[in-house]
């Protein structure tokens, strides 16, 4: 009976050790399954969102393209840009203007809703995507317009949405490309930067400068306070500054150097074109 208990055991124990080595590798395939399905749909949805957003630049800046065609004055295309832009704006109402850094492959719509959510993770057609959109915070105002139009965007490994925006973190890049188009619905904007800089997403409790708490200025001192902080903390002198009373606009995007890290530029407005 001992030696029938001994063989026994051994064969519980053998079966033990298969049962847990079939576990493990169906786990481990499942896992696999789950992580190439998701590059596969990370993949796409980059894709998409690639071909969609190449459309949208297709339609709104042809044949307001940034390198006027002959025969086309700037005037022109400015014109063209804004009248594209209206139309556009019949495809997804929360369109509010378009972005346009040379250089970069940044030429994007930019949208604005009630809340700085839903854009983190949707696309201009309102489908869900990891890339999100470039978006107007919401306490932004344009028509008013505040002080300050503070516009964000995710960064991506395939260079899209604000990922080329960091190519500033190199003064070279800067000497060569100091001001960017904004649009909005009425105005095309040319804007100068004054500012270049890393910051972080901060606790309530810390008392720092957060520079995106800044949409707006009560007074001249409140603006210049602002003005005066990203001065100190850009990355390498800027000659261009602001004052009280010109509009702002500042760039915002993710950055790896600390746990919540942030990257911005600081424009100022410096040339407006309305449509006629």
């Amino acid at each position: 009976m001992k030696k029938d208990n001994s063989k026994h055991a051994k064969t519980e124990g053998k079966k033990k050790r298969i049962n847990t080595k079939l576990i493990t590798i169906i786990a481990l395939s499942i896992l696999l399954i789950a992580s190439v399905s998701y590059l596969v749909y990370y993949t796409y949805s980059q894709w998409k969102n690639k071909k969609m957003m190449e459309e949208l630049a297709n339609f709104v800046t042809a044949p307001a393209v940034k390198e006027n065609t002959e025969g086309t004055s700037e005037e022109q295309r400015k014109t063209a840009l804004l009248e594209n832009l209206q139309e556009l704006k019949k495809q997804n109402s929360d369109l509010v203007g378009w972005l346009a850094i040379d250089g970069t492959k940044i030429n994007y719509p930019v949208l604005q809703t009630d809340n700085n959510d839903y854009y983190v993770n949707h696309n201009f057609e309102k489908e869900y995507n990891e890339l999100g959109s470039i978006f107007l915070d919401k306490d932004c105002d344009i028509q008013k317009p505040t002080a300050n139009f503070l516009i964000y965007g995710h960064r991506s490994n395939g260079g899209q949405m604000f990922e080329t925006l960091t190519n500033y973190k190199e003064k070279d890049f800067y000497e060569e490309h100091p001001t960017f188009e904004f649009a909005t619905l009425d105005e095309v904007f040319e804007c100068q930067i004054i500012a270049v800089f890393r910051s972080q997403v901060y606790l309530k409790s810390q008392d720092v400068f957060k520079y995106y708490f800044f949409k707006d200025a009560e007074n001249e001192e409140e603006f210049q306070d602002y003005i005066e902080n990203v001065k100190k903390l850009s990355m390498y002198q800027i000659e261009e500054t602001a004052e009280y009373g010109d509009q702002l606009i500042t760039l915002s995007t993710c950055d790896y150097h600390v746990t919540d890290g942030r990257f911005a530029i600081v424009a100022k407005i410096v040339d407006k074109s309305s449509k006629n």
